[in-house]
This record gives C-alpha cells, structure tokens and sequence, in this order.
C-alpha cells in the first residue's frame, strides 16, 4: 500500500488538517498490517507474549479490509465467522475444523465481534477458548439434535460434523469439549473490552476483562479525525469499489471523503460498508448524492 497522496488537483482541496489525518492515516494502517501478521505468525521477528490477538479500533476506520488485504497478499486461508453467527455455528465450525483440519496452527479470524462480547454466555466461552493453560471450547448447550439433523442430510460433509461433535462429546454429556490448542485466535471488533480498572468498578464487567487479559490486546484509541483519515487513506490508496463493479474518479473520490467527513460524527453507521453504498449511490446518482447521503446515513 503506497503511503504518498498527490494533494494537487481536486485532492488540492483537502484542508491542511484533513491532509495530516489522511497522512497519519497511512502510519495506522502499517500498524494494523503489523499487527495482523504477527497475529497470523507472519512475523517470527516480533516477539510474542501471547497466541491470540484482539484489535480493537472505532468503526469506520478499514480494519476488516486492511486485514483481508493482508491475508490476500499473504495466501492465509484462515477459518472466518462473522460476529453476528451464533454460538452453536461458531461452536461446530471449529469442531469441524479441529477434527479435520491438518493444519497447524489454525487460524481462526472472528471479525466484527461485537455481539460475543455483549453476551455473558459467550464472554464465558470465549474465556475458555482463548485460556492457553485451558486451551478448551465448553459448550453446555445439548447438541443431540445437532448431530441427529446433521447424520439425516444427504450431504457427506454433514456427516462429519456429526462425526466432530460426537467426538468431542465428554462421556455423559450431551454439550462438547473442543481442544483449541491448535487454534490461533484474531479478533477484530468495535467493542472495547473493560480494562482492570473499569472491571474492578463494575463486577459485571469481569467478564470482559478476563477475555481482554488472555489476548495480545492492540488499541487503536483514535479520535474521530483520526478515523476518518484512515477510512480516507484506505480509499486512495486502494481500489475499493473494484469487486461492486464501479469506480469513482478523483473529483467524486474526493467529494465522497469531504461528505464523510463533514458528517462523521452523525453517521447512524461507521462502516465500510457505509461508504460502499455511499459510493454506488454517488456514482448513480452524482446530482442529488447530497440530499440521498443526508436522507440515507444521518441519524
């Protein structure tokens, strides 16, 4: 990823102030490239104190994207789940993987996190999972049901899922007990998990603390200008749009970045995913991209 912008022409426009959060922009995101590779044992000249990673940043920023552009470039095949799966598919994917999975270690990227570490039943798992001297997935939900469902489909690779959770099933039990010390765990998340001190405050928090402790935990604790310059430096200096079919020249690029940053703050939604469909409808519409971003994505 290159890290020079040519501020001339419409880029001419950008003030001086959305320059150095643009340039500082590309400082985080050789950050975050660090980190991701470390996380994924990319870099055996980083010393590590811990297997698994969290990052956390404000949404908005391009972690999910600067995280996939490193495993593309890297040819990483991680296990991914989204954070909105539910326990039980998150609880037979790495089932499956660890019975089947040759590999060592596998990668499992959670990206977008957030609903895990809103929920005390997942907090308690997680804690587990990411325990290296427990190194254990414990999942008390009865899984008869899964398995029964799964050895009826006609589908062979439903069978050995079956074949995973039964193997993992402690005699007598009807939940599962999955080995993760083969596991390496990044996290990607919006969430910012409780420090000692805020946990020590409020017990309800213990939770989130302990999965925060057994973590290489990576804080990007940035302000919103901060933010927005590293959203902008991932527009210039990659081809986001490319995969929806479109693109943008450098004067909508531009008008694009000065409307996201003049409305940051009343964004109902800080994504990527937010600037994509920003971007589609600037690209459809340049005559009232104005009214429709106001209308779509303020809150």
């Amino acid at each position: 990823m290159t890290n020079q912008i040519n501020f001339t022409g419409p880029y001419g426009f950008f003030s001086g102030r959305q320059r150095s959060a643009i340039e500082n922009g590309f400082r985080l995101t050789e950050r975050l490239e660090k980190y991701t590779e470390q996380a994924f044992a990319l870099r055996p000249d980083l010393k590590e104190t811990k297997r698994h990673t969290i990052i956390w940043s404000p949404p908005g920023a391009g972690k999910t994207f600067t995280v996939n552009q490193t495993i593309q470039k890297s040819g990483i095949v991680p296990v991914k789940f989204h954070g909105k799966a539910s326990m039980n598919a998150f609880v037979i994917k790495i089932a499956y993987d660890v019975c089947f999975n040759p590999a060592d270690p596998i990668i499992v990227w959670i990206d977008d996190c957030d609903t895990f570490f809103t929920d005390s039943e997942a907090l308690n798992v997680m804690k587990g999972v990411l325990d290296e001297d427990r190194n254990v997935l414990g999942w008390d939900v009865n899984m008869t049901m899964e398995i029964a469902k799964a050895e009826k489909s006609d589908n062979p690779q439903d069978h050995m899922i079956a074949e995973a959770l039964r193997s993992f099933q402690p005699p007598g039990s009807v939940g599962v007990e999955i080995p993760t010390d083969r596991c390496r765990f990044i996290i990607t998340t919006n969430k910012k998990l409780a420090t000692k001190q805020e946990a020590e405050q409020s017990p309800k928090k213990m939770d989130e603390h302990a999965v925060r402790d057994r973590v290489q935990w990576r804080s990007f604790d940035i302000t919103s200008d901060e933010a927005w310059g590293w959203m902008a430096s991932v527009i210039l200096s990659t081809d986001v749009f490319k995969d929806k079919g479109f693109s943008l020249d450098t004067t909508q690029t531009f008008m694009l970045l000065n409307t996201f940053h003049q409305y940051w703050d009343q964004l109902s939604a800080n994504s990527m995913r937010t600037v994509m469909e920003a971007g589609a409808m600037l690209h459809n519409s340049p005559g009232s991209f104005a009214d429709e971003f106001e209308q779509s994505f303020l809150i």
